[in-house]
């Protein structure tokens, strides 16, 4: 893809949301065939059927992948939404946070602009490269911006967040201060976290130090509860496989 010049960011879905989308329209299209060829006396009702939730997931993705739901940083502005983008200047922006599949800012005001934005899981990608940009780096970018002192330092920022992940990755113990303390916070956040998507939390994080040219923290995901809750489910579908075979009685 042609490096396009300038300092503004545009986040926008990337190919791999628009390959994910392909995949399941072709999924329920052959759903659709088999179906009708298996039951052809209901074939009316089960077009309905498939064609109902198939509007639904390609209209949600025609929302998702419209021009409103981008994201653009620019040195004096945040900009984003749904269907109705809304532009907050920095020195008004307040807290950005993540949602349920979505990215949410508010603003500073008495009466505050909130924004919500939908990121999809596997993320999305910068315009001008094809860049691919997660969740927690798209904060850490807006962070970044909103805490900056001028025009000309947010112009900086842009600057070094266009070029993309640093080739050489920094040890830990010779960053600076600031990024030292980030990066305790995020491996603190890995120590504690518990619960279903930790794997995906922990991958996330790796990928932010990767891309902010920090070295990744190893961490082993085979923890005793982890292993534990594998060897229930795998002796449960022993166990129902059985019964389905008539091996158990």
């Amino acid at each position: 893809m042609k490096f396009r010049k300038g300092t503004n960011i545009v986040l926008q879905p990337g190919r791999q949301k628009n390959i994910g989308m392909g995949c399941i329209l072709a999924i329920f299209v052959a759903l659709a065939v088999f179906m009708c060829i298996m039951f052809p006396q209901n074939k009316g009702g089960i077009l309905l059927f498939i064609g109902f939730f198939l509007a639904v997931i390609m209209g949600g993705a025609a929302i998702e992948s419209s021009s409103g739901a981008r994201i653009t940083l620019t040195k004096r502005f945040l900009s984003g939404g749904t269907l109705r983008r809304k532009t907050i200047p920095w020195d008004r922006m307040g807290d950005i946070w993540e949602g349920d599949e979505t990215i949410e800012w508010e603003s500073t005001d008495a009466h505050p602009i909130t924004c919500q934005t939908p990121w999809h899981e596997i993320g999305r990608e910068c315009a001008h490269n094809g860049q691919h940009v997660s969740m927690r780096l798209a904060i850490d970018w807006i962070e970044s911006l909103r805490d900056a002192e001028s025009d000309s330092e947010r112009e900086a920022l842009l600057r070094k967040f266009r070029r993309g992940a640093p080739k050489a990755l920094t040890p830990l113990n010779q960053l600076s201060a600031k990024d030292r303390a980030k990066a305790d916070e995020l491996l603190s956040e890995i120590r504690n976290f518990r619960g279903t998507g930790r794997a995906q939390r922990i991958f996330e994080i790796q990928q932010l130090f990767r891309n902010k040219g920090w070295q990744p923290p190893k961490v082993n995901l085979l923890t005793p509860r982890t292993v534990i809750g594998c060897a229930a489910f795998i002796g449960a579908c022993f166990i129902i496989a059985g019964i389905l075979l008539g091996k158990i009685k």
